[in-house]
């Protein structure tokens, strides 16, 4: 009985050996389910002949190039479950720098992931939702702008599952799609900015920012030493200067130089952790830097001035009469302050009071030149709106209200 049964054995055994060899292999990315990134929020697209998404828009501007005719556009965000409070799943929103077109950035997917994103752009001249892309599979954090207005600096996060990597991504809004990757990182993006010809960017952990030319983008980049491990980085106006700051340690840089020379370098008061910051000059003598929820202070050269203590997460500056807005935790106002001698909010206001009527609180402020000051706000719904900054009362105008 042994001797037939390994016989019998033998003969599946070869009988299995031959059936396996006419079948070709099971790929190892087969043989597990791929993720899913989960359908959340919505974003409609409606084929309407003879809408102009691009009316009473000057031509050139970053507004008329991105605005796409022809269609209507209906957005309902995807929850942001990690906020109590509730609100849209926003990374981040950017202005373009002709201030005519804004564009949001929203995660789509769970919360533990996969992500997908949306970029949801805003016509300011008309108010119009003009635009709207997706990238599927795409996790992205920071944006920024180039000065051409049409390309985004993106930075994407590793997604494991999907087996991306952390890396630096160049987005094309006219044609919705990325056209350029850099190589992978072995480390999160803690920061990234861009003047149009390189970027600059530093890796959380690490004791060093990167330069790369936009031109060479998937080339290895440059590294250069810092004393701010992991840190934030703010770039001037003119793209010529840039500052890196994290706990403990503030630098100026000249980044007009090869390799980047160190202008000056000062310590940060103690305890003090700034996560986003202002440019206040041109060169970066006079900046804002924020650690939200707590205190903000104003830099000028080697001084410091406390500004407030309990500040929120967004601010924006108009250079031509030297005024600042910033968010404040209390009660989820906005602080008026006329530099350089402010050193209280000369005038406050909540737009949760304003009509329409928001119960949500402030997510991004941009500066809006004009006659009138005014300033565009983005709160953590994805609703947007237009604040006319009154000597008494504020004016609140609807750019779009979420469903």
């Amino acid at each position: 009985m042994t001797l037939r049964f390994l016989s019998g054995a033998t003969a599946l055994l070869t009988a299995w050996t031959v059936l396996a060899a006419e079948l070709p292999p099971i790929r190892a990315d087969e043989a597990v389910e791929r993720p899913r990134v989960q359908s959340t929020g919505d974003f409609l697209v409606i084929e309407a002949p003879g809408e102009n998404n691009a009316l009473d828009t000057p031509r050139g501007t970053t507004a008329s190039r991105l605005s796409v005719s022809g269609r209507v556009y209906r957005w309902t965000p995807s929850d942001d479950t990690s906020r109590v409070t509730g609100g849209a799943a926003l990374f981040d929103a950017v202005q373009s720098p002709d201030e005519s077109f804004l564009l949001l950035g929203e995660r789509v997917g769970a919360a533990d992931g996969p992500n997908s994103s949306r970029l949801i752009g805003f016509n300011l001249f008309n108010k119009k939702l003009a635009s709207g892309i997706t990238l599927p599979e795409r996790k992205l954090g920071s944006l920024r702008f180039l000065p051409s207005g049409t390309t985004l600096l993106a930075v994407e996060k590793a997604q494991p599952q999907l087996a991306r990597p952390d890396r630096l991504l160049l987005i094309d809004l006219a044609a919705g799609k990325t056209v350029a990757e850099s190589e992978a990182l072995d480390r999160p993006v803690a920061a990234a900015e861009t003047n149009g010809k390189k970027c600059w960017f530093t890796l959380e952990g690490a004791n060093q920012f990167h330069s790369l030319g936009l031109q060479e983008f998937g080339a290895s980049p440059k590294t250069a030493q810092t004393l701010v491990k992991g840190g934030k980085l703010l770039l001037s106006p003119d793209g010529s200067t840039l500052a890196i700051y994290g706990s403990g340690q503030l630098e100026i840089y000249d980044v007009g130089a090869e390799p980047p020379r160190l202008l000056r370098a000062m310590p940060l008061p103690e305890g003090f952790t700034p996560d986003w910051g202002l440019a206040l000059s041109e060169k970066l003598d006079e900046l804002l830097l924020v650690e939200s929820g707590r205190n903000a202070w104003l830099v000028s050269g080697k001084s410091l001035r406390p500004l407030a203590k309990k500040s929120g997460q967004a601010g924006c500056y108009d250079f031509s009469d030297r005024r600042l807005l910033l968010t404040l935790a209390a009660d989820e106002t906005i602080g008026l302050y006329q530099l350089p001698a402010a050193t209280a909010p000369s005038m406050m206001v909540s737009p949760r009071r304003l009509k329409p009527f928001n119960r949500n609180d402030n997510f991004r402020l941009f500066n809006r030149s004009g006659k009138e000051p005014q300033a565009i706000l983005v709160d953590h719904r994805g609703n947007v709106s237009i604040l006319e900054i009154r000597p008494r009362r504020w004016k609140k105008t609807p750019v779009y209200q979420t469903p």
